[in-house]
């Protein structure tokens, strides 16, 4: 919006926070997700009384507002004859 601080901040409301979270390929889905992406974020804990390992939904329908540094959805280009860019190690949400 008008005013709007830019990156990060212009994408969040008075009152919102951003976290990020680190990536491997599995978390990452294979390096598919894009800004503006919905997801869910699943925590694996250890049951306190077992010790066993359980998964739980935390959140479900989290918008990503940035994949590595890129805020912006889409293919990232390069010139030509240089490699792509490694897989982002983080999402931030």
């Amino acid at each position: 919006p008008a005013g709007a601080a830019s990156g990060l901040a212009g994408l969040l409301d008075d009152g919102q926070r951003a976290i990020t979270i680190g990536l491997n390929a599995e978390s990452g889905v294979g390096g598919f997700l894009e800004p503006g992406a919905k997801v869910d974020i699943v925590a694996r804990l250890a049951d306190r009384s077992t010790g066993q390992q359980i998964t739980r939904t935390s959140a479900q329908q989290v918008t990503i507002l940035a994949v590595g540094g890129r805020l912006t959805p889409g293919p990232v280009e390069v010139p030509p004859g240089t490699p792509p860019p490694p897989p982002a190690s983080n999402v931030t949400i």
